[in-house]
C-alpha cells in the first residue's frame, strides 16, 4: 500500500497539473458525417482566450479570440482544421487566458467523402535543393533540385503568393523559374506537394542580387539552399534549431516561424524526444496511449512509443495532457531518458533544486555534462516552462554525448 501511494506521489510530482482557473470551451456539435478536406469548428470560450487544437492529419497553430484572424472579442472563435480522408477525425480542443489552461474537450469530425481511394495523408519530404550561387545578375533564378517523384514542387514568397511551380520527373528532378527583385535578398519557400494534395514542409531558398555597375565595387554576399526560419536569426538557439531541422527532428510553428521563445507542449516534447534519438514509431496506433490523446492524432504514435519505453508518465487521473506547456525539470526527464541514460545520485548545484527532489538527479547529470547552466542569478528554474529554443538546445548537447 505504501509502494502504490509512493508511485502516485511521484507521478503528480514528476508532471504536475495545471491549475485550470477558466472554464473548458464547448463547441458546436459537427454533422454526423463531412464531406471535405476542411471544417470549420464554433468554439465559444471566455473573450480574449487563446484556443488550442490538437488532431488531425497535422499540427494546428493556436488562434486567440479578437487578434489576428479573430478580428472580434466576443468569445466566439471559428477554427479551421484539416480532415483526413474517409476516417473520423478527433480533435482535443483546450482555452488558456493569463497562463491558465482549461479541461480539455474532445470532439470527433467523421469525414465520409471517399475523394481518394488509396487514403494517403502522409506529406511527402521536404525538398532538398541544389547549390545556389554566391550571388546572381539576373531578373531571374532558376531553382533546381529533388523531390518525391510526380510530385507538383511550389514555390512561395515569405508572404505565401505563389510564385512559381513545376512538376517532378520520374527521378524527382524538379526546376522552378522564381523571379527576382533587384538588389535585394529574395527569399522563397520551397515544398512539395502529391497527388493526393498532401503537402511538405518547406526549405527556404535565399537568393540575393547583385550585378558589377562598370568595376565598381561588388557587394560580398553569402547565400544559403538550407532550412532557416525567420524568427531564429541572429537568435541564441539559431544553430541548435537548424541542426534538428535538417536532422527532421523539429518543424516550425508555421512557415517560415519558428517561435524560439515560446513554450512548448508536452506532445511536441514528446515528438522531438522520440525524433531526435532515433525511436522507431508505429504509425498506426489502434487503441488511446492516454484518455485525452486521440488516436488519429500527429503526436499519438510519438506519446504511444513514450509511453511504452516509460518515458513519459500520464497524470494520476489519467490523461496525458499533451496541449500543456511542460517544465524544464519535466523536459530533461523525457530527453534524458529517450536518450537512453541512467542518472544516478544528486549534488546540489542550484539552490532552487534539492539533492531530494525527483528531477534532482536529472539536473545533476545535465548540469556536470555541461548540458544546462542555469539561469544568471543561479538558479534552474525546475518548474519554469521551458522554451522551444532551450529545448533545441538541450536536444543536440545530449545528442553530441553520443
Amino acid at each position: 500500500m505504501k509502494k502504490l501511494i509512493l508511485i502516485s506521489l511521484f507521478t503528480l510530482l514528476a508532471f504536475p497539473l495545471s491549475t485550470f482557473a477558466i472554464n473548458a470551451p464547448t463547441v458546436d456539435e459537427p454533422p454526423s458525417s463531412v464531406d471535405a478536406d476542411y471544417y470549420t469548428l464554433t468554439i465559444y470560450t471566455e473573450p480574449g482566450a487563446k484556443i488550442s487544437v490538437v488532431g488531425g492529419p497535422s499540427q494546428l497553430a493556436p488562434v486567440t479570440d479578437g487578434i489576428g484572424i479573430d478580428e472580434e472579442e466576443d468569445g466566439v472563435v471559428e477554427f479551421m482544421v484539416g480532415l483526413a480522408q474517409e476516417t473520423v477525425n478527433t480533435f482535443s480542443i483546450t482555452a488558456e487566458v493569463n497562463g491558465n489552461t482549461s479541461d480539455s474537450v474532445i470532439i470527433s469530425v467523421n469525414e465520409t467523402s471517399g475523394g481518394f481511394s488509396s487514403g494517403d495523408t502522409t506529406p511527402p519530404d521536404v525538398p532538398i535543393l541544389n547549390e545556389i550561387p554566391e550571388f546572381v545578375d539576373a531578373i531571374t533564378y532558376i531553382i533546381t533540385g529533388e523531390a518525391e517523384p510526380d510530385a507538383n514542387v511550389n514555390a512561395r514568397t515569405t508572404d505565401g503568393e505563389l510564385v512559381g511551380s513545376g512538376q517532378t520527373n520520374e527521378d524527382g528532378f524538379f526546376q522552378i523559374t522564381v523571379p527576382l527583385e533587384e538588389f535585394q535578398t529574395n527569399r522563397f519557400n520551397i515544398s512539395a506537394e502529391d497527388e493526393f494534395g498532401n503537402e511538405s514542409s518547406a526549405v527556404q531558398a535565399l537568393i540575393r542580387h547583385s550585378v558589377d555597375l562598370e568595376g565598381e565595387q561588388e557587394v560580398e554576399l553569402v547565400t544559403s539552399a538550407q532550412v532557416f526560419f525567420e524568427d531564429t536569426d541572429g537568435h541564441w538557439a539559431e544553430d541548435y534549431i537548424n541542426d534538428l531541422y535538417e536532422q527532421e527532428v523539429v518543424s516550425g510553428k508555421e512557415e517560415g516561424i519558428f517561435d524560439p521563445n515560446g513554450y512548448i507542449t508536452r506532445a511536441e516534447l514528446t515528438k522531438i524526444a522520440m525524433l531526435a534519438f532515433g525511436h522507431s514509431v508505429n504509425t498506426n496506433v489502434n487503441e488511446h496511449p492516454f484518455s485525452d490523446v486521440p488516436m488519429n492524432s500527429w503526436f499519438a504514435p510519438y506519446v504511444e512509443e513514450a509511453k511504452r519505453l516509460g518515458v513519459v508518465e500520464g497524470y494520476p487521473s489519467g490523461g496525458f495532457g499533451p496541449n500543456d506547456y511542460i517544465t524544464r525539470a519535466a523536459a530533461l526527464k523525457i530527453i534524458i531518458e529517450s536518450a537512453g541514460y541512467a542518472v544516478i545520485g544528486a549534488i546540489e548545484h542550484f539552490p532552487d533544486v534539492p539533492v531530494n527532489a525527483w528531477y534532482s538527479s536529472y539536473v545533476t547529470f545535465a548540469y556536470e555534462n555541461d548540458i544546462v547552466g542555469g539561469y544568471e542569478d543561479g538558479t534552474f528554474g525546475p518548474a519554469n516552462y521551458i522554451t522551444r529554443a532551450q529545448v533545441a538546445k538541450i536536444v543536440v548537447k545530449v545528442l553530441e554525448m553520443e
